[in-house]
């Protein structure tokens, strides 16, 4: 139990700095119903996992391009990492000063005694935190001129900048000419 001078916070890293809607997040996730939680998380989780298997059977020359492209990036954009302060917010669980009392009726042998327990009302805050950060200062470079190099060898490999092998193109067969005329049995 929290003493009303201690704070929980509860973070939430995938919040932008500029988000408007912090405060419909956070009342979404706290205030959803069990049911709705664990359903929007096993949505989640099949998204994952169809992501994950569609990575898994990417087109073998497509990864294959993006493992020659990869030594040559890092060579020449090679990481770099520096500390930055980043501001994010986060939401704070403060005491709002009311309580919630409960009275029960405890008996103790053979007389009966009122014991009254109390808890503190939270309220939920957003505040603004500094941490720092490892940024590595060449990722974006070294990401486009990456995917430049990939679009280079598949053109070069499978005539296209997405890696897909050209479609097959079949050419319908000639109809079949129609069966001979079945022999006929003499009228008699």
């Amino acid at each position: 139990m929290l003493k009303p001078s201690m704070t929980r916070i509860t973070e939430f890293p995938w919040m932008s700095r500029h988000s408007a809607r912090v405060p419909d997040l956070v009342h979404a996730v706290l205030h959803d119903s069990g049911r709705a939680r664990s359903s929007k998380r096993a949505h989640l989780a099949g998204y994952v996992l169809i992501c994950a298997l569609l990575t898994a059977c990417a087109n073998p020359v497509l990864r294959q391009a993006r493992q020659d492209c990869d030594p040559e990036s890092y060579q020449l954009f090679p990481v770099v990492m520096q500390s930055h302060r980043v501001t994010e917010p986060v939401v704070v669980q403060v005491p709002d000063g009311t309580q919630h009392c409960i009275t029960e009726s405890v008996r103790q042998g053979d007389r009966t005694t009122a014991v009254t327990r109390c808890v503190p009302n939270y309220m939920m805050q957003t505040r603004w935190m500094d941490r720092w950060v490892q940024i590595d200062l060449n990722a974006r470079e070294r990401n486009v001129w990456h995917e430049r190099c990939v679009q280079q060898l598949c053109i070069q490999r499978a005539g296209n900048t997405s890696c897909e092998p050209p479609p097959v193109v079949t050419t319908p067969l000639p109809p079949s000419p129609p069966p001979p005329p079945s022999p006929s049995t003499p009228a008699r």
